[in-house]
């Protein structure tokens, strides 16, 4: 699955299959907003992790961390082998006869054979150093254990960025399979560990919106509408606490039924 991305500040997303489409010319397969699904994830993660899942989560990333360190040392160490044998090769290269065209041929051969090998080492530590995972700032790590007792809290936090919330999923998420029958939206969450969670989640009709009101309000307006004026509807609607979409009071221009 892919996301893509839009509305005014471009943070609205919509979740689409296209990979047989783009590479085989195929039908488009399924595609579905992402607010609700989004929701039900987060929601399912929260209640999954308790308070120690937050230091869970940052243990994941550190170790994530040293692993990559690690892996670093590893090419830093290979690297300086290379630059070595690199270094003798060109020792026995300049210490050669000129004269001796054969060997130092050779010589030369296996001088560019260990530089070639160096450039390597060289570009395996640059790409991994690009790869590297953002480590946590100290100020962010004791701010998510100091709201670990209080997860959906700083889920929502305003520093708890969709970047973090996407490194605690990936924690502890390994995959999600998702297909769409009917008007649901029917997803198995396979956890870190071997669980799974299934989920269900109300696909949107066609030309429908998450703005939309409250399921009951239409049946009743159009119930209503047979016996008062639009203004009095939308006076009533107000006076049982009723609201749009957008959670808005009802004005006569507001009552416009399809």
């Amino acid at each position: 699955m892919h996301v893509a991305y839009s509305g005014r500040n471009g943070k609205i997303g919509r979740y689409h299959c296209r990979g047989a489409f783009l590479n085989h010319g195929t039908d488009p397969c399924i595609s579905f907003g992402s607010l609700r699904v989004d929701e039900a994830v987060g929601t399912e993660v929260l209640e999954r992790l308790q308070p120690l899942g937050i230091q869970a989560a940052v243990q994941a990333i550190e170790t994530s961390k040293a692993q990559s360190a690690e892996k670093g040392r590893q090419i830093e160490l290979a690297l300086e082998q290379a630059r070595y044998e690199a270094a003798h090769a060109q020792r026995q290269y300049d210490a050669v006869d000129p004269d001796n065209r054969l060997v130092a041929g050779e010589l030369e051969r296996r001088w560019n054979a260990a530089l070639a090998v160096v450039r390597e080492r060289e570009a395996e530590l640059d790409a991994l150093e690009t790869k590297k995972p953002e480590a946590l700032s100290e100020a962010e790590r004791q701010e998510l254990l100091h709201m670990g007792a209080d997860l959906e809290r700083a889920w929502h936090h305003a520093n708890a960025t969709s970047v973090t919330r996407k490194r605690i999923i990936r924690r502890v998420v390994r995959e999600m399979v998702v297909r769409v029958e009917n008007d649901r939206i029917e997803m198995v969450v396979h956890w870190q560990g071997g669980d799974h969670t299934t989920l269900s989640v109300k696909k949107n009709k066609l030309g429908h919106h998450r703005w939309g009101a409250a399921p009951e309000i239409e049946p009743l307006i159009r119930a209503l509408a047979r016996q008062l004026p639009d203004k009095a509807i939308a006076a009533l609607l107000n006076r049982l606490g009723k609201t749009t979409g957008r959670q808005n009071g009802w004005t006569q221009a507001r009552l416009h039924l399809p």
